[in-house]
């Protein structure tokens, strides 16, 4: 008897075959004998067929390979059908010998060859017989299956060693074998880790096989919504119904003999109750750890596979990611790869920043990447405070140089068509905001409220471009508590201008006709919103920032200023050698107010005094979205009053300093506003004071008219209607005016506006058109004009982007100390 070393390298032995040699039979094929050759094809489809009859007929084959032209196409597709993988060793090594030699004589069956191989990338199918139905399924259970994919990468990497030109032929069987979307998760997994394996000794390949993997991976997500997968879950939740199963966990990418065949038991927890999520999940914790695994050598990161690597998936992300609308999972590959190091997460942004500023790229792609920048700055916890800034401040300054352009150019008003990278930049700065602050704000309250202050958020919302009107409303909501709190911008009068203006936003893209928007005409998303995949998300969950929902004290905090420019070791400068508390401070501001407290006997004495008419000797008028503040010591102003107040507040406030930026409460004195301050006429309500002024020497208080309203009066009025913060116009220590500069665009459709009735500039421009008063129309009238003729007040008005200022004269009225002119 011959030992098995001996037998494999002895010549096989003589055995009882029908029709002799090969040679034999081949060279009687071509004479026109097929007797003996149908009788070779019989022999090798017989299922029963021996392993020594494998090995002697591969023998055989081998050292005729140059016999097996294309001719006999038929005879090599038998030879392809071997059940050759599931065979002893000794068969297996024959067959991987027939391989090499076949496709190194014959190029001509490389196709077939490859094919073949591929086709074992996945597990066998078996019939399984349930209720006198059969059922094909993947055989989950075959112990030999790593074993036998680890065979198959050999034969792989034998023909591609015998002809340099395998990979460009295989990859199109790579994309035609891949397994649809409803095969079993283990023929899923299968495949696409055998895949990625094919680009550990084929990397020229890399990169198609990452594109035909995330390819597939994209279609599952986007034909899983988030909420249909929260719903699933939801529904297995409370029947109560899932099952218990155990499924065999990954092997390793690497060709690990040590690790081959390992399995992971997996409970049902760790199952999606959505069968397309379920996949998905597995998916993507493969292609975490295939990332995982290429740029990691012995557990240390390797620089340069790391960047090769991600510039590979960069090129996928652009080319299948970036287009592709609410995808949920698959572009998580991004975030994982960028957390291995902090120069790749910037690199990342980098990439995104050319993208989004880049006018040669479709403004939808622009709109995508600024989703991204704020995304991933918000929820990467691997992105240190430092780089927030730098992309903080690169964002802002475009945005500043964006609005600069409109300024001078005929498209500055709110068109999402014509500004869509815009408004995209501004909800992902805001959203960056929003996750941020609290970090940018760390350490130095004062350095902190200094950084943000230099972005200038107030000339981004107050912009003719009006983005708070685009942004989703959630994102809004919150940028504006956040910067109210800190005393940032005032975004609430825009806010609530926007929810109630009935003046339609044009989009160019539909001829300029007017349309109602929606909440989320961007049709934006956040692309790192929470990963709700079980398995793959405790790969992404240390690395991400969570929403910490804010509780209500939170909420109560947000409503609250914070003390400006005050810290432990310093005064504050505008307060320190002011007049004393006793001298009491005087201010008073136009807008909206809100409180709880009642005070009938205060609002009824109050209601009973008589509206005084006060000239304007010694008067500063206040319009509304305006302050002032002075004290009993200025020799300028005596008054400070303001009045046309339907629905809107006059608030006045004494003895709190600087009440602007007071984070104490305030004791209410006087509370004459809502039905305390209502009279009704044939069911139209009206209030009984439209004024009021104080007496800054006596801090008096009572109902008054103003003839005159001061100088500026419609460039006031226009600064109004144009979207105004809440602007400070008087400096006491000076005892001067203080108007603008202001900075607008075009006004909406100002000549339909001026074209309109009363009744319908009543209707659309005032939040009480029943109650205003008579003056009201014309008024609104004189500042429409004012637009028209002001498109640009930064150039007519304000060219030297100085502020009009102007002081009292001997006989106590304004006069200007400035040269500019209208």
């Amino acid at each position: 008897m011959l030992g098995a070393d001996e037998f494999i390298s002895s010549p096989p032995r003589k055995t009882v075959r029908f029709g002799g040699t090969l040679s034999d039979i081949l060279l009687k094929y071509e004479k026109g004998d097929t007797t003996d050759f149908e009788l070779l094809k019989h022999q090798l489809s017989d299922p029963d067929i021996k392993d020594a009859q494998i090995i002697n007929w591969l023998h055989e084959f081998r050292t005729s390979v140059a016999y097996l032209t294309k001719e006999l196409e038929q005879l090599v597709n038998i030879l392809l059908k071997l059940p050759w993988l599931r065979r002893s060793r000794e068969v297996v090594e024959e067959y991987l010998g027939f391989l090499g030699n076949l496709v190194s004589a014959q190029t001509v069956h490389l196709r077939p060859c490859l094919r073949m191989i591929v086709s074992q990338f996945v597990p066998p199918r078996i019939t399984i017989r349930e209720d006198d139905v059969d059922i094909s399924d993947s055989d989950d259970d075959d112990e030999n299956l790593s074993e036998n994919f680890n065979t198959c990468h050999r034969a792989l990497q034998t023909v591609a060693r015998y002809v340099p030109s395998t990979p460009q032929f295989l990859m199109p069987i790579l994309v035609e074998y891949f397994p649809f979307i409803n095969k079993s998760e283990r023929t899923l997994e299968c495949y696409v880790h055998n895949l990625l394996r094919v680009t550990v000794y084929l990397p020229t390949l890399r990169l198609q096989i990452l594109e035909l993997i995330i390819e597939k991976l994209l279609k599952l997500d986007v034909s899983t919504p988030q909420q249909d997968i929260e719903d699933a879950e939801e529904t297995a939740n409370n029947s109560g119904s899932e099952e218990k199963s155990t499924e065999e966990g990954l092997f390793d990418m690497e060709e690990d003999e040590e690790r081959k065949g390992s399995t992971v038991v997996s409970g049902s927890s760790e199952r999606m109750a959505h069968p397309l999520a379920e996949r998905l999940d597995i998916l993507m914790t493969i292609l975490f750890s295939y990332i995982k695994d290429v740029c990691h050598v012995d557990g240390k990161l390797n620089i340069n596979t790391t960047k090769d690597l991600y510039r590979d998936l960069v090129s996928v992300f652009d080319k299948l990611i970036l287009p592709t609308h609410a995808s949920c999972h698959v572009q998580y590959f991004m975030f994982y790869i960028c957390s291995f190091k902090l120069g790749l997460a910037e690199a990342f942004l980098d990439h995104l920043w050319k993208k989004l500023q880049d006018p040669n790229n479709p403004s939808v792609i622009r709109q995508t990447a600024g989703s991204y920048i704020g995304s991933f700055l918000a929820r990467a916890k691997f992105i240190p405070v430092v780089t927030v800034k730098a992309c903080l401040d690169l964002l802002v300054n475009w945005m500043h140089k964006y609005i600069d352009n409109q300024d001078t150019g005929t498209n500055a008003f709110c068109d999402v068509a014509l500004h869509g990278p815009f408004y995209s930049t501004c909800q992902a700065v805001f959203y960056t905001l929003i996750f941020r602050h609290k970090q940018l704000l760390d350490g130095n309250l004062r350095k902190g409220l200094s950084y943000l202050q230099s972005l200038n958020f107030e000339r981004i919302v107050m912009c003719q471009l009006n983005p708070l009107k685009i942004c989703i409303p959630s994102v809004v909501n919150l940028f504006a508590a956040i910067t109210r709190k800190y005393q940032l911008v005032f975004c609430y009068t825009i806010i609530e201008r926007n929810n109630r203006q009935l003046i339609p936003v044009v989009r160019s893209g539909t001829g300029g006709d007017l349309v109602q928007t929606c909440t989320n005409p961007l049709d934006s998303f956040f692309p790192f919103d929470p990963y709700i995949l079980k398995r793959s998300k405790k790969t992404i969950d240390p690395l991400y920032q969570f929403w910490e929902e804010l509780s209500a004290e939170d909420l109560e905090n947000l409503k609250k200023p914070i003390k400006k420019g005050i810290s432990e070791d310093e005064d504050d400068d505008f307060l320190k050698g002011e007049t004393p508390q006793n001298d009491g401070v005087v201010g008073i501001a136009a807008h909206s107010y809100e409180s709880n407290t009642r005070s009938p006997e205060k609002a009824k004495l109050l209601r009973s005094q008589p509206a005084q008419t006060v000239e304007p000797k010694g008067l500063l008028y206040v319009q509304q979205r305006e302050f002032a503040v002075t004290t009993p010591k200025d020799g300028s102003v005596s008054i400070l009053g303001s009045d046309d107040a339907t629905t809107c507040h006059i608030v006045v406030l004494r003895h709190t300093g600087a009440f602007d930026l007071q984070p104490d409460d305030v004791h209410l004195v006087t509370f004459c506003v809502t039905e305390l301050n209502d009279r009704e006429e044939q069911d139209i309500h009206f209030p009984i004071i439209y004024g009021i002024a104080v007496n800054v020497k006596t801090a008096e208080i009572f109902p008054a008219t103003f003839p005159e309203k001061g100088p500026d009066e419609d460039l006031r009025s226009a600064h109004v209607l144009t979207g105004a913060p809440l602007t400070n116009i008087y400096d006491a220590k000076t005892e001067q005016l203080r108007i603008g500069p202001y900075f607008w665009g075009p006004f909406p459709h100002v000549d339909f506006w001026l074209e309109q009735d009363d009744a319908q500039i009543l209707q659309n421009l005032s939040t009480s058109p029943l109650a205003e008063p008579p003056h009201f129309v014309s008024h609104i009238r004189s500042t429409l004009t004012f637009l028209k003729a002001h498109p640009f007040p930064s150039r007519s008005l304000f060219p030297d982007r100085r502020p009009r200022i102007y002081k009292k004269n001997e006989e106590g009225l304004w006069e200007k100390v400035c040269s500019d002119k209208i």
